[in-house]
């Protein structure tokens, strides 16, 4: 069995390295962790990666708060498959899986950072739309204003507190608030669509992203 390559960036920083492994490696907050990452996003042992054979890699979310995102898809307490070459979000941490430095060139990974959602809103008419489709034909006004704010820092994160005050006067709101209103828009767009997987996601102690 051949090595690999993981190569860790952290968008947004300077902070970024390379790292030749074999077999598994465990990735996570704890120091003990083969690649420790120290974010408060991170759970003590996030992630694993095992090579399975010179042209497959294996990624396990070992129980993570957070979940972790496999080429765009959000695993949690389960295990995903890769083919030569894939990426893995781990926090705010992007990680890059592949044989060598080089890989194919037919191969073009898209940050995750820099992927469009898949939920967007029309101004004009006040509607939400996933995958270009409409799925809400008349936002009620908080729920415009939530899509509205999320819809213009797509795809990054919006942290809570931001969101809230954007949504209602800064002091007259509250996190239950804001929960149930996020689970009332994020079931109807899930309504009219039949992959609704993912549409606006929550980060546990930080804030929403459209999905």
């Amino acid at each position: 069995m051949t090595s690999y390559i993981l190569s860790v960036t952290l968008p947004g920083t300077p902070e970024h390295f390379t790292k030749d492994c074999s077999g598994a490696v465990v990735i996570g907050r704890s120091s003990d962790c083969d690649i420790p990452l120290n974010n408060p996003l991170i759970s003590r042992k996030h992630a694993e990666i095992v090579q399975q054979d010179d042209d497959c890699f294996s990624i396990r979310d070992l129980g993570s708060l957070n979940g972790t995102i496999v080429d765009g898809r959000t695993i949690r307490n389960e295990s995903m498959v890769i083919e030569r070459r894939g990426q893995v979000q781990i926090g705010p941490y992007i990680i890059v899986v592949s044989r060598t430095l080089n890989p194919d060139s037919a191969t073009v990974m898209v940050p995750i950072h820099q992927r469009p959602a898949r939920v967007t809103l029309d101004r004009g008419k006040r509607a939400a739309l996933v995958d270009g489709r409409v799925v809400i034909e008349s936002l009620a006004p908080l729920e415009y204003k939530v899509l509205d704010t999320l819809a213009s820092a797509a795809p990054d994160l919006v942290e809570s507190q931001k969101l809230g005050d954007a949504v209602w006067e800064p002091g007259q709101w509250d996190a239950y608030m804001m929960h149930n209103l996020i689970r009332r828009l994020r079931r109807k767009l899930e309504a009219g669509v039949e992959d609704a997987s993912e549409l606006i996601i929550t980060v546990q102690g930080a804030g929403y992203r459209l999905g």
